[in-house]
């Protein structure tokens, strides 16, 4: 999992992929696929990106939009318009609390096709609170996105990628249909859909 890289980079990389007929897509097509065991075309690939920064506004939109390509955001709803105050912390003081993009710029992104799922509503670590806190912040986080978007949040990420057998059994009672981890690897049908790698 890549935690950042120069604009210019990836534009050489959403270049590559169209160049190579790849198709560059949001994770909601890999969980509909899952739900109604459809075949995913061969060169499919899916993009995210955790938390959403307003850097995601500013520097990738633009280019996802030249590319035709997609991408699923997974957005902390209790920051929206806010910092990702939770950086500092989680990077030994390295990283700043980045600017995270407000309800217009998500509104944007969503009317040109960019999806945004659940990413719990206050970043919390998932294996450090009780399971029925780890249920309020991503059912929370869920219905704030569906409710200001007006589409389903049907895919989770795990906040810093941490969950357990119990909070999979409690992301799946809270309506989603499938979850992502930071476990490198492919996924291939028949894997678990709540630890997508």
């Amino acid at each position: 999992s890549i935690v950042s890289m120069p604009a210019s980079l990836f534009n050489e990389e959403m270049c590559f992929f169209r160049d190579k007929e790849y198709e560059v897509a949001s994770l909601r097509i890999l969980a509909r696929s899952i739900v109604e065991k459809q075949e995913l075309e061969e060169k499919t690939i899916f993009l995210s990106f955790d938390d959403g920064l307003e850097s995601l506004y500013r520097d990738v939109f633009p280019i996802l939009m030249s590319k035709g390509c997609n991408a699923t955001v997974f957005l902390v709803t209790g920051h929206i318009g806010g910092r990702a105050d939770w950086y500092p912390k989680e990077s030994g003081g390295v990283v700043p609390p980045l600017p995270i993009m407000d309800w217009s710029q998500i509104r944007e992104m969503h009317r040109y096709g960019i999806d945004f799922q659940a990413h719990t509503h206050t970043h919390a670590h998932l294996t450090e609170i009780p399971l029925n806190v780890v249920a309020e912040e991503a059912i929370r986080s869920k219905k704030i996105i569906e409710d200001r978007l007006g589409s389903p949040v049907d895919v989770f990420c795990y906040p810093n990628g941490k969950y357990s057998p119990e909070i999979v059994s409690v992301i799946r009672d809270c309506g989603f249909k499938s979850a992502v981890t930071m476990s490198l690897g492919v996924y291939r049908p028949g894997d678990d859909p709540f630890q997508i790698k």
